[in-house]
């Protein structure tokens, strides 16, 4: 009779261990998710919102300055390849967290043609963009004049421009996944057809008070 104490409290002993045990496990199982989901966020995708140019509708062209030399920068109506115009601000959070993900779609899509744009005068974008670490040729809209004249007060924001300089997609895009989403969206380069076709026309799709751009 006298063991039977000593062999509860080992059982007991042994209990706690295997509970603190799986406790253990278990918050570093949550802790695992919450790294996960804090890596993919909460929507992985572009926010498609009403907002900015119709698909379909001319790209207005707009003068910029290139950031690291201050020459004149023309965003024509034609170019070699589909570009990814992304308005980003000198005071937005989300815009300074988009660089990295800016960079990497650069590497990993050459088909297109990035064109980072920051809103903001020249030294302040340039401190924006050393800080940020956005790399390649970023243009600077001194002017402030390219989110009205695109319609969007939203940043980032980001347009995917065909070679005709119609609108294929746009939307909100916080990271690579969202900006990804809007280049691989159906219909458009990777679908294997452009989501405009040659023959539509263009001024019906055309939003009022933008007139087609000149062709450089």
């Amino acid at each position: 009779m006298s063991g039977v104490p000593a062999v509860w409290t080992a059982s007991l002993i042994t209990l706690w261990i295997v509970v603190l045990g799986m406790a253990f496990l278990l918050a570093g199982a949550l802790r695992q998710l919450g790294l996960l989901r804090l890596r993919m966020g909460d929507d992985p995708g572009a926010l498609i919102t009403d907002e900015g140019l119709a698909r379909g509708s001319l790209a207005p062209p707009f003068d910029a300055l290139v950031a690291d030399t201050g020459d004149r920068f023309t965003f024509t109506a034609t170019a070699d390849r589909v570009r990814v115009l992304v308005l980003l601000s000198i005071g937005c959070l989300a815009c300074r967290q988009l660089a990295p993900h800016i960079n990497e779609v650069a590497k990993t899509h050459p088909e297109v043609e990035i064109v980072p744009l920051v809103t903001g005068d020249l030294d302040s974008a340039r401190q924006f963009i050393r800080a940020a670490g956005v790399k390649g040729r970023v243009l600077v809209d001194v002017s402030a004049t390219v989110p009205a004249l695109y319609g969007t007060s939203m940043s980032p924001f980001t347009y995917v421009i065909d070679e005709k300089s119609r609108v294929l997609a746009r939307g909100v895009a916080n990271d690579w996944r969202g900006l990804e989403s809007l280049i691989n969206e159906e219909g458009m380069l990777q679908a294997g057809r452009p989501f405009v076709t040659d023959d539509s026309a263009a001024a019906d799709t055309q939003p009022s008070g933008i007139t087609e751009p000149q062709r450089i």
